[in-house]
């Protein structure tokens, strides 16, 4: 139907105006990185991209995340 095409299109270009967001993130494990994000959701693996002058997390850190469109990818931007 028309109105669904419309939908989807609206949603599409909303999402494309927003390109990454900022989120909080609490680290669960270190070996391999687990971190609860919002109290949502749980990241890992490829997820979570560690910034290069990151000092070592510790169970138990929050983190600053940048989560790119899609939300397939957070960058560890740093602990607060």
């Amino acid at each position: 139907m028309l109105s669904e095409k419309i939908k989807r299109i609206s949603m599409q270009a909303n999402t494309a105006s927003v390109p990454a967001a900022v989120m909080f993130g609490q680290v669960q494990k270190v070996t391999p990185i687990h971190i609860l994000v919002d109290s949502r959701f749980v990241i890992e693996g490829d997820m979570v991209i560690m910034s290069r002058d990151l000092p070592e997390l510790l169970v138990g850190d929050t983190v600053v995340l940048l989560r790119n469109n899609g939300g397939q990818q957070f960058v560890v931007l740093g602990r607060l």
